[in-house]
Parts: C-alpha cells; sequence; structure tokens
C-alpha cells in the first residue's frame, strides 16, 4: 500500500475486505497496526471497542493458525521419514512379547497386566495392536 502515509487512518466498508482470504486480510492489518496505522470500519461505526476487540481476535487467531499449520507440517514430515512423534509407548516391545507368552501360557488378562503394574486396557491393546 504505497499511498497510506504514518498517520494516516484506513478506512474500510468491512474488516472481511481487506485482503481476498482471512489469512491475507489479517496479515494486512497486521502490518498496518505495526506501523501504528489508524484502521477504522465504516459500516461499524469505525473505532469502537467492539471494532477494535473483533480485529484483535482476528489477530490472535491467524497467529494460532501459523503456528498450529507450521506444527502440523512438521509433524507430517516427521511421519513421513517414519520417525514416532506421538506419544510415548507405555509397553516396550519386549513387554508386549513378556504379555503374549504368559497369555500363551493361560494367564488371565488381569494377572498378565499386574506383572509390570499396567492396567488390563493397556495390555488389552498392546496384545491387540501387535496381533
Amino acid at each position: 500500500m504505497p499511498r497510506v502515509q504514518p498517520g494516516d487512518t484506513v478506512v474500510a466498508a468491512f474488516m472481511g475486505r481487506f485482503g481476498r482470504n482471512f489469512k491475507e486480510g489479517v496479515a494486512i492489518q497486521a502490518d498496518l497496526a505495526s506501523r501504528n496505522f489508524a484502521i477504522r470500519e465504516q459500516i461499524n461505526g469505525g473505532g469502537s471497542a467492539a471494532a477494535n476487540f473483533f480485529r484483535r481476535v482476528m489477530l490472535t487467531q491467524a497467529a494460532y493458525q501459523v503456528e498450529s499449520g507450521s506444527e502440523r507440517i512438521r509433524i507430517g514430515l516427521a511421519r513421513a521419514s517414519g520417525k514416532r512423534i506421538e506419544r510415548p509407548l507405555a509397553l516396550s516391545p519386549e513387554q508386549v512379547d513378556q504379555y503374549r507368552r504368559m497369555a500363551d501360557e493361560g494367564a488371565g488378562l488381569r494377572q498378565t497386566a499386574r506383572v509390570r503394574r499396567r492396567s488390563p486396557a493397556t495390555v488389552r491393546r498392546a496384545l491387540a495392536d501387535n496381533a
């Protein structure tokens, strides 16, 4: 926006018209705010407290979307390379093998779970996942 000079007030018919999409509109508003330009919305009464609140909420939402988007990209790249980035496994492969042997020998689920102080649900999931 080369015609905007410091100290000017940018007036928009509606805050949603600052860009072609939400992200671009918020980026333009953030750029103007960082350079201390006044932003006023014509329809909703200009620089009202509600308009300022709405603008701040939009800026916060955009920052969250950027952060969560980069996190989703990082997770996707890690998964593509075969790395496990989720919650650590509750049981090691050796423990699962031990539980499987105990189950094959006829031990009950609760008895098997008590060996390593795990819940029966954890042991059941581990045995089902590695079947």
